[in-house]
Order: C-alpha cells, then sequence, then structure tokens
C-alpha cells in the first residue's frame, strides 16, 4: 500500500468535502482523482 503525504491527505480532505454535496459517490471521485492527478495505481486508490 501506497503512503500519501499530509499536504495530499489535506488536499483528498478538501476535496471529499466538496463531493459530499453532489450527488454522485465521493469516494468514487477521490479514487478517481489518486489515480489520474497523483499517479497512485488504481488498486491503492480503492
Amino acid at each position: 500500500m501506497a503512503q500519501i503525504s499530509a499536504v495530499v491527505a489535506f488536499v483528498l480532505g478538501v476535496l471529499q468535502g466538496v463531493f459530499e454535496w453532489l450527488p454522485i459517490s465521493s469516494e468514487g471521485n477521490l479514487a478517481l482523482v489518486l489515480t489520474v492527478f497523483f499517479g497512485l495505481p488504481a488498486a491503492d486508490a480503492v
């Protein structure tokens, strides 16, 4: 399992709060952000 930095964890926390207001899965969005923008393998992002 990959380790993420405190900055990435903070950004993901902010995004989680924003995504909660949308009528779509916030966890799915976070997995997408981790994979696309932070280069984390898809298996680790889920």
